[in-house]
């Protein structure tokens, strides 16, 4: 696989301005696909998923005391079977 570096931006005749926009964007369907609650397959790369996480209680070290911690949605990109 190559790798998109200073060099690569100038092999494919773009700025970096319209490189970083392009970039941008691609992240901004992503997230925006996310947040629907759909999955995103990146071909070779793999398959970004989004899965509920209850509440629950989070404690300090130290003195012990809980804390509730609201329920999350993080997204998850599992890792690649071998």
């Amino acid at each position: 696989m190559g790798r998109l570096g200073p060099g690569g931006v100038r092999s494919v005749r773009t700025s970096a301005h319209e490189a970083a926009a392009v970039v941008e964007q691609v992240l901004s369907e992503i997230t925006d696909t996310l947040v629907t609650g759909e999955s995103v397959k990146l071909s070779g790369f793999g398959v970004f998923t989004v899965r509920d996480r209850a509440k629950l209680v989070g404690r300090t070290p130290r003195p012990g005391s809980g804390c509730r911690l609201n329920r999350t949605a993080p997204s998850r990109l599992p890792p690649p079977m071998s």
